[in-house]
């Protein structure tokens, strides 16, 4: 099956996105207080044209998807398509928009540990351009109401970035094949 898709097809029908990330390929769209560039026009695996995330001299600084609902107990699948920029590090967090609490996961590229702030990294793989990475996370969320995920470059040195060139959020804890998802 190919890993990059717009719809699937379940016993001849055709299964709505399961993607939960609106504009989960204009990062321009995102929230957050990274820098961000016009589109890059990269054309990576063949569809995807790559944003620059840039910190402004914070680590912390980060492009924010729009808001889902989750529930308690209910794992959270996350994938992001990347390729590392200047920055040799990233910040991904899943925030608690009601109680304003967040979990953190922020490594360098080449030294990804398989858990950390709550988040169990799934997998970690070059893809067949041999510049692109597929990260993929699992989360098993410890509250019910409106959540955030987040992405940065980790680092404080200004203009740092990590180019981001797509981003999925699904319920259940394996990552399905990505599907687009505009603003609905």
């Amino acid at each position: 099956m190919n890993s990059i898709q717009r719809h699937r097809t379940i016993r001849g029908h055709t299964a709505a996105p399961r993607n939960l990330v609106a504009y989960s390929e204009d990062v321009s769209t995102w929230t957050g207080s990274a820098g961000t560039s016009p589109p890059l026009g990269l054309n990576a695996l063949g569809r995807f044209s790559g944003y620059a995330l840039i910190s402004n001299g914070e680590s912390w600084h980060r492009k924010e998807f729009h808001e889902f609902a989750v529930v308690q107990a209910e794992p959270v699948c996350t994938t992001i398509w990347l390729r590392q920029g200047s920055s040799q590090s990233i910040l991904f967090r899943v925030r608690d928009l009601d109680a304003q609490r967040s979990y953190t996961y922020s490594a360098a590229l080449d030294a990804l540990p398989d858990t950390m702030g709550g988040h169990t990294l799934f997998s970690d793989t070059l893809l067949a351009d041999g510049i692109s990475r597929k990260l993929t996370f699992t989360t098993l969320m410890d509250f019910s109401g409106l959540a955030r995920m987040e992405i940065g470059p980790f680092s404080d040195v200004a203009q740092d970035d990590i180019i981001i060139l797509a981003a999925q959020v699904e319920r259940g804890d394996h990552p399905t094949a990505y599907q687009y998802k505009g603003l609905s």
